[in-house]
């Protein structure tokens, strides 16, 4: 419903603050209440998550001083008050995520015995007693985050036993016993449940990718019985999905998954078919093997979403309850409620849309690997320079645009590839016809001249986003070399654009791929900053370094200030100081860890919008930025430590607060 009324509103039918009234009052757009159930869960969780990581820290920083026993008493102590909350609020939100916190504090106290007590074990031992931990709590609690937490652990320590992820998959050993594993766990799961919930799609998602890599890559190894083995073992997981996800049980993402699964082998096989006879042959068959298998999955799945039955009776009761307050609401009419009726979703679901998008990238690099052979056997590199480049770049390009112009989805899908080859072959040629004395970050500045004629030229929102993110990153990378004042204004700036536009209903949508791009350099940006990288000689040569991208944090922190203070008297907003206290605190936290600010901004807008998919990505992104923070060289651990407890109290208690004010039904 929400997707037919923002067409409605796209077409010009609705004005921007009936569209924000609609969706609020069919509930994709938070009210007051709304917010307050989403912070109470967030702050929960990442509050947990913050002073776990925060007792971790701390435990990294000083071993040496800090006697043994005080070292059991605090990971101990924790774990009893813990166990203490669990017992008190066990059916509430507070008693889950202690049993959750109970689980990760397991891991902790394991590695402090294994630290204190130095018996020479390997280390997967550690893990290996985390998880049959974690199997105990797991089969007392009955909490699926914990069998999912105990499926991961178990996951870590089976590679660390068979010896590491390095040269998976084509260890064969490894790579049979550790598919073996995937599906015995696969099996039992699903026997001890009896139901497709998430857990078991996430564990099916696994063991599918995993099979399908060795599946492939035993088509390369003359040794068959383990690549047989293996490929027995694919057959019967997709033979397995399609009995239950398809005659038993429609579902869409895994069907999504075995077809591109079988497209991935199938390419696979035809590489390896041809690579003795001729590469150039190879490349151009995989590229049309792969667009026609692109091609018929979308149309399978697309013809499958058709035949879903319709919508139950119920459901479409509370549709028309839902349609019929609106027009009593004055925010539509009855002719407008008919054209939403009719509206049909002809959207392809994200799940399709990410498997083409890696499809795509798939092509891109083989029609770059394509021409860059045949430029070889022409002999177009005898003289390496910019000229070659740009000539590949107009034979990638032109086709590239022509299909990008094209309505068909296969046809999008290849000039995507053939565009993201010229966008290569751009960049190569820039950077060899900026100064060849020396390869600095100024280089950056050059490629952001060329990324902006890209993007005007070629139109497709998965490639605008990419460049974007690119030419974010490379224009505030290269601003650092001249000056300090700079990237702090170019950032602030890109930071109020993002925020200002997110929240405009009559731009968001039109510029979804920008302001997603340009949100993605900017975390690229932190990322780059935070990260150890000064050991790659690489790097050192190409890029410019800074130890912590201080301009950065202080850009971002001045951004949500100003963001908060334009946004503050906007008629349908919360009140100005609710604003400004928000965008303090985040701007407090960007001048330490600006990824963890930005993911929370992220989060934020992914709920004002309601677009699950970017939760999900401003999710992860949490999760793996407060990881991140823990090899930032500009503070030390104790006070990272410190600040994440501190931290991860504060937003505890702010979800205390929600959750009170919940229940005792007043507004925010």
């Amino acid at each position: 419903m929400g997707r037919a009324v923002r067409r409605l509103q796209s077409q010009g039918v609705i004005s921007s603050a009936t569209h924000h009234a609609i969706l609020q009052s069919i509930g994709a757009r938070p009210d007051a209440q709304g917010w307050l159930l989403f912070l109470r869960a967030t702050f929960a969780l990442t509050g947990t998550l913050a002073m776990v990581c925060g007792v971790i820290f701390f435990f990294a920083w000083n071993w040496a001083a800090m006697p043994r026993m005080v070292k059991f008493a605090l990971v101990e102590g924790a774990i009893i008050a813990l166990a203490v909350v669990v017992w008190w609020r066990w059916a509430q939100l507070s008693g889950r995520l202690a049993l959750i916190a109970i689980g990760m504090l397991i891991g902790v106290l394991f590695a402090v015995y294994g630290q204190i007590y130095q018996t020479g074990a390997e280390s997967w031992t550690l893990f290996r007693a985390w998880a049959m931990a974690l199997f105990a709590l797991a089969c007392f609690a009955r909490l699926t985050a914990l069998w999912f937490l105990c499926w991961l652990v178990a996951n870590l320590a089976f590679v660390l036993w068979l010896g590491g992820w390095q040269d998976f998959p084509f260890v064969q050993h490894f790579s049979l016993i550790y598919q073996l594993a995937l599906v015995v766990a696969l099996i039992a799961w699903f026997a001890a449940t009896r139901r497709t919930d998430w857990l078991f799609r996430v564990m099916a998602f696994w063991t599918l990718v995993t099979l399908t890599i060795a599946t492939a890559s035993a088509l390369f190894d003359d040794r068959s019985l383990y690549g047989a083995i293996s490929a027995l073992l694919w057959l019967a997981l997709l033979g397995g999905g399609w009995l239950l996800f398809y005659r038993h049980q429609r579902d869409l993402f895994s069907l999504t998954c075995g077809l591109f699964s079988i497209s991935s082998v199938l390419v696979a096989g035809v590489m390896r078919l041809l690579i003795g006879i001729d590469i150039i042959l190879t490349l151009v068959v995989a590229l049309i093997v792969l667009a026609v298998c692109a091609a018929q999955a979308s149309r399978w799945i697309m013809k499958w979403r058709a035949e879903e039955p319709k919508a139950p009776s119920a459901e479409r009761i509370g549709q028309q309850t839902l349609w019929l307050r609106l027009q009593q609401q004055s925010l539509l009419t009855a002719q407008q409620i008919t054209q939403l009726q009719q509206d049909k979703d002809d959207e392809l679901p994200w799940y399709v849309r990410a498997a083409l998008i890696i499809s795509g990238w798939f092509a891109g690099l083989l029609a770059f690997a394509l021409l860059v052979l045949a430029c070889f056997l022409y002999g177009l590199f005898d003289k390496f320079d910019a000229h070659t480049f740009i000539l590949m770049a107009l034979v990638c390009g032109i086709p590239g645009w022509l299909l990008l112009r094209k309505p068909g989805l296969a046809q999008q899908q290849i000039g995507l590839s053939w565009a993201i080859a010229c966008t290569l072959s751009v960049c190569a040629a820039v950077a060899l016809w900026t100064d060849e004395h020396s390869w600095s970050g100024q280089m950056w500045l050059t490629f952001v001249p060329a990324l902006a004629l890209l993007f005007m030229l070629f139109r497709n929102s998965f490639y605008r986003f990419l460049n974007s993110a690119a030419l974010i990153f490379f224009l505030i990378g290269g601003l650092t070399c001249y000056t300090n004042s700079l990237p702090v204004v170019v950032s602030a700036a890109v930071t109020v654009g993002v925020i200002l536009t997110a929240i405009d209903d009559r731009y968001t949508w039109r510029f979804r791929p920008a302001l997603l791009g340009m949100s993605t350099g900017l975390l690229m940006l932190c990322f780059y900053g935070s990260v150890p990288l000064d050991s790659l000689a690489l790097i050192e040569e190409i890029a410019p370094r800074d130890s912590d991208f201080s301009t950065l944090n202080e850009g971002i922190a001045a951004g949500l200030l100003i963001a908060a203070l334009l946004l503050g008297r906007r008629e349908g907003m919360p009140g100005a100081w609710q604003l400004l206290l928000i965008a303090t605190v985040l701007a407090a936290i960007s001048l330490f860890a600006p990824g963890i600010a930005l993911a929370w901004l992220l989060l934020l807008l992914a709920r004002f919008q309601n677009s699950k998919a970017l939760m999900l990505t401003a999710a992860v992104l949490l999760v793996l930025y407060t990881l991140d923070w823990y090899y930032f060289l500009g503070i030390s651990l104790l006070d990272k430590a410190l600040m994440l407890f501190a931290a991860g109290a504060v937003l505890i208690t702010i979800s205390m607060l929600a959750d009170r004010r919940l229940q005792e039904g007043e507004n925010a």
